[in-house]
């Protein structure tokens, strides 16, 4: 489990670096008046009460570190790039170095193979 922390948070690391690249100017911060910050918001009431089952999270995120482990490096990369953090192929793409078919190609590749290692699990 510590290897899948270790690899998430270097991803993140590096599309925090590239998202510095794209940062906003301080155009928005001179409109304070129309932006919120997250930080003055109070994170309690009934609409941040959690009924998740804290076990199932937990067979449910081993589960998904089985699936991860079959795939190599770069596909793991790329999957947990698209669906974790939610970067578009062609900013995974930059961030490795590829163009966009291929990391489309290679993601595709990446959810087959899972898919079938997940087919074999049950």
């Amino acid at each position: 489990m510590g290897e899948y922390n270790n690899e998430i948070s270097r991803i993140n690391t590096e599309m925090e670096e590239f998202d510095s690249h794209w940062a906003k100017t301080d155009r928005a911060d001179s409109r304070r008046d129309r932006h919120s910050l997250l930080s003055t918001f109070s994170y309690e009431g009934e609409h941040f009460v959690s009924e998740a089952n804290t076990e199932s999270e937990i067979i449910n995120i081993d589960y998904a570190h089985r699936l991860l482990s079959v795939l190599n490096t770069n596909q793991r990369r790329i999957v947990l790039g698209k669906t974790i953090a939610g970067y578009s192929f062609t900013d995974l793409g930059k961030i490795l170095g590829k163009d966009e078919s291929s990391v489309r190609k290679m993601y595709r590749r990446a959810i087959k193979i899972m898919r079938d290692y997940a087919g074999k699990l049950n």
